[in-house]
C-alpha cells in the first residue's frame, strides 16, 4: 500500500541531523568497542595487530609490483584465506578492511594463471588477453564501444 507522508523543511531537516548524530555516535561506539577488544596499549593483541598491519603493507606492495605473468607458484589460497578473515579482524582499519574483495580478486587472478600454465596453454592466454587489450586501447582511441 503506497502512501504519502508531508512534512516541512525545517521538520526534515531535524531529521536528517538527528540520523547523522546518530551515525557519528553508532561510529564512536563501534570504535570504543574495537579498543575494548584490543586491550591495554602493551597488549599482545596490539603487538600482533600492528605486525599485522605492517605486513599487510607488504602484501600491498607485492601484489602491486609482481603480476601472475612474473610470479610462479603464488600462495593464491593463503591470499583468498587471507581475504575471507579480514572483514572480521578487530582493529584494523576500515579503509584496509575494505580490501578483502580485491586481494579475492588477486587470489582468483593468481589462480587462473597457475591452471593456465598447468594446462600448458600459457602463450595462448597471453596472445588473447594482448588482443582483449589491443582491441580495448582501440576502442578507446576511437571513442567507440565493444561490439558496436
Amino acid at each position: 500500500m503506497a502512501g504519502q507522508l508531508t512534512i516541512d523543511l525545517a521538520e526534515y531537516n531535524g531529521y536528517r541531523d538527528r540520523e547523522v548524530k546518530f551515525r557519528a555516535q553508532v561510529a564512536a561506539l563501534t570504535e570504543a568497542v574495537e579498543q575494548a577488544r584490543l586491550g591495554a596499549e602493551d597488549s599482545e593483541t596490539r603487538q600482533l595487530l600492528a605486525a599485522f598491519l605492517v605486513a599487510m603493507e607488504i602484501v600491498g606492495f607485492s601484489l602491486a609490483i609482481f603480476t601472475p605473468l612474473t610470479v610462479r607458484a603464488f600462495p593464491y589460497a593463503a591470499l583468498r584465506s587471507l581475504a575471507k578473515l579480514l572483514p572480521d579482524l578487530p582493529g584494523v582499519p576500515l579503509g584496509l578492511r575494505e580490501t578483502w574483495k580485491d586481494l579475492l580478486m588477486s587470489a582468483d587472478e593468481y589462480e587462473s594463471w597457475e591452471k593456465t600454465r598447468a594446462e600448458g596453454k600459457e602463450q595462448e592466454r597471453l596472445r588473447e588477453d594482448n588482443l582483449a587489450r589491443s582491441v580495448g586501447n582501440t576502442h578507446a582511441l576511437l571513442g567507440t564501444q565493444p561490439g558496436r
